[in-house]
């Protein structure tokens, strides 16, 4: 979980914690939102306005994580820099984290999952004992999330697992 901390001008709720899960795309319509102003229909993430406020809103129970192969992204790892040079490789994968587990699917094919409150060091891949109808729901939402956009991300966000 990554913390966000807010400094508004009203803060009713000072050193409240929410479990929410939040992402970093949800910056912009926050900033829209407190500007006034209202985020196009195409946004797919959501305001944390309401969260800030300390208001009860209908929230995502997962959030989409999506590596590509050979990405170049500006904070790398040593991992990452290492890939790059060619002695080793994370597969380009998309991930679905909700509040208690994390479900990943490789290009290659292979699957992961990891119970978070067993294991939240994501250590024992539990993909090849897991009950196969919960499997089916987490790839059901993650396919959901790879081909959402805007409003529709709303509904993808919320599907049960």
């Amino acid at each position: 979980m990554i913390p966000v901390t807010s400094a508004a001008a009203a803060r009713p709720n000072r050193g409240a914690r929410r479990d929410e899960l939040v992402m970093e795309t949800d910056l912009a319509p926050t900033f829209v939102a407190r500007a006034g102003a209202s985020a196009p229909s195409v946004v797919d993430e959501c305001s944390l306005a309401p969260l800030l406020a300390g208001r009860a809103t209908p929230w995502r129970n997962a959030v989409l994580i999506e590596h590509y192969a050979g990405s170049t992204e500006p904070f790398a790892s040593e991992f990452e820099v290492a890939q790059r040079r060619g002695r080793a490789r994370i597969p380009t994968y998309r991930a679905l984290r909700t509040s208690s587990m994390t479900y990943v699917e490789y290009e290659t094919g292979e699957r992961e999952l990891y119970d978070l409150g067993r294991d939240p060091l994501e250590l024992n891949n539990s993909y090849p004992a897991a009950d196969r109808a919960l499997i089916a729901r987490l790839s059901a939402q993650l396919t959901a999330l790879k081909t959402c956009s805007g409003a529709t991300c709303r509904t993808a966000d919320a599907m049960a697992h």
